[in-house]
């Protein structure tokens, strides 16, 4: 999954997502927990499968999946924290992390972009563009290490290790580099 894909991707779930529901309610929870429940609901309402909710000093951290575009995934757990903003949730930033079958993304949102757009000082596409700069791919073995998905990026590569001396790409034990271009699946 590329950047650019995704800012279309969370442009277009942004504004299928606002169609009635931005606005708050009288009835909004005021706990933390209210507020857990009612994010994990809004994100399954939009038929994104949750794996987690947490909230740990004042960091909402999601785990989830997707089910036909991890774009619109990630539109629908950023559109439903923007309406627990709404409903003034006192918390930093939403952290999300997509499991996509070995090549994991995190990801997050800033309650600032989240207040901005739900005010309208911000639109669906700079929304977007600011979460999709965010976007990290998560590799899980031999390093849980995160690297930037810039394809003209090293940063997060293998730590230095494997200077670019026009090698076959391989790392230190021989395997294909995990932080080249995305597979087909993306």
């Amino acid at each position: 999954m590329h950047r650019r894909t995704f800012v279309s991707g969370v442009a277009a779930g942004a504004v299928a997502g606002l169609a009635g529901c931005l606005g708050g309610d009288d009835d909004a929870p005021t706990t933390d927990e209210g507020h857990i429940e009612a994010l994990r609901a809004e994100i399954t309402d939009r038929g994104v499968e949750v794996d987690s909710v947490e909230l740990e000093d004042r960091i909402v951290s999601v785990e989830h999946g997707f089910d036909e575009d991890p774009n619109d995934a990630i539109a629908n757990v950023a559109m439903a924290f923007v309406e627990r903003i709404i409903d003034e949730w006192d918390v930093e930033r939403l952290e999300g992390h997509l499991h996509d079958e070995g090549n994991d993304w995190s990801w997050h949102a800033e309650t600032e972009w989240a207040q901005e757009y739900a005010d309208e000082e911000i639109g669906p596409e700079e929304y977007g563009q600011r979460i999709s700069e965010t976007m990290a791919m998560v590799i899980d073995e031999d390093g849980a290490s995160e690297t930037d998905t810039d394809e003209d990026d090293d940063a997060g590569d293998d730590g230095g290790e494997n200077a670019d001396d026009g090698s076959d790409g391989g790392d230190a034990d021989g395997d294909a580099d995990s932080d080249d271009e995305p597979t087909d699946d993306e």
